[in-house]
């Protein structure tokens, strides 16, 4: 996600913030790459089980991956000359770093229901939507909305 996010960094995530209402376009999420975040129940029991875990442990187990929210249910979304197309028109996106490849998946793609497409902010290094396609909302836990280490870069996740 460089230069938005960089490794190392500490952020507050909202992981209520989609129990009432779906991830929009430009949210910065975290979302497990393969498994559906679960009830309550689950997160709390997750949760628990990560703060008594070595680290190697809970990533041998599950990957979370930080990725920007691309693409919404109904997006048909196409990449061409290293820009991003959504419905046809070009997307304005000024945090971007590096140029933007197709990938893997057959493009243009049409968004399901219940699915985001997600792209990194560092494009040529990020494993994203573009290879693995879109990821269902169940996947979410939540939104970056806030940094708080490096205390240099303290703010607003944007």
């Amino acid at each position: 996600m460089e230069n938005t996010l960089f490794e190392g960094q500490q952020l507050i995530v909202n992981k209520l913030s989609y129990t009432f209402d779906e991830p929009k376009r430009g949210d910065i999420i975290i979302f497990l790459e393969n498994e559906e975040k679960g009830n309550i129940i689950d997160n709390f029991i997750r949760s628990v089980k990560n703060r008594f875990s070595s680290s190697d442990e809970i990533a041998a187990e599950q990957e979370r991956l930080v990725k920007r929210v691309i693409g919404v249910a109904g997006d048909e979304i196409d990449i061409q000359n290293g820009y991003v197309y959504i419905n046809g028109e070009r997307l304005e996106e000024s945090y971007v770093n590096g140029i933007t490849l197709p990938g893997n998946v057959k493009l243009p793609i049409t968004v399901g229901e219940g699915e985001l497409f997600v792209i990194g902010d560092n494009r040529e290094v990020s494993r994203d939507s573009r290879d693995f396609g879109p990821i269902d909302v169940k996947q979410v836990e939540g939104k970056a909305v806030f940094r708080v280490y490096p205390f240099n870069q303290i703010g607003k996740v944007e």
